[in-house]
């Protein structure tokens, strides 16, 4: 065994730009492999650690004059960090509505959003209906988030929308 070493020993004393190249090839290699792994581990660090947002049900009702559809609905953050809600619109296909002012939801928190939208009869005639909810994280103003519900009305008042697609939206 030791009678090899001292083979390759010489082997390499006689070829010493070789093991400088074969050295630097590995160096190389494992600076690249390190670089990938760190962004692999941003990456991951950054998807794990971000507000999630959910609704987790919408109904509608009547408001007090009868004349109005509220459509109500409550969000909740299933992330580990705090979450900012700056944008909350439902649409039809003709007409819009929007929340503007800026909720901030905690990790498992839960809160209620009412949004007036039309007549009866008009929630009628317009039956599907979608909801974007645009926020970003409380401590990060330049990374944003969109989720999209798309729902579609049963012709009773009082009752939970039926979810028709779920979208990730930019």
């Amino acid at each position: 065994m030791l009678s090899r070493i001292k083979k390759i020993a010489k082997g390499i004393e006689k070829f010493p730009n070789c093991t400088l190249i074969v050295l630097i090839i590995v160096t190389g290699f494992y600076a690249f492999s390190t670089e990938r792994m760190a962004d692999i581990m941003e990456e991951e660090n950054r998807i794990s650690n971000r507000p999630y947002l959910a609704i987790e049900s919408i109904k509608t009702k009547p408001d007090a004059d009868n004349k109005q559809i509220i459509f109500d609905f409550y969000i909740k953050n299933m992330g580990k960090t705090p979450g900012l809600i700056t944008e909350i619109n439902i649409q039809t296909l003709l007409e819009s509505a929007e929340v503007d002012n800026q909720i901030i939801l905690h990790p498992e928190e839960i809160k209620s959003v009412e949004l007036f939208r039309g007549s009866e009869e008009y929630i009628k005639l317009h039956n599907n209906y979608s909801i974007k909810i645009k926020y970003r994280p409380f401590s990060n103003l330049k990374q944003k988030y969109c989720i999209e519900y798309n729902y579609y009305y049963q012709d009773v008042p009082e009752k939970e929308l039926n979810i028709k697609d779920i979208k990730i939206c930019d």
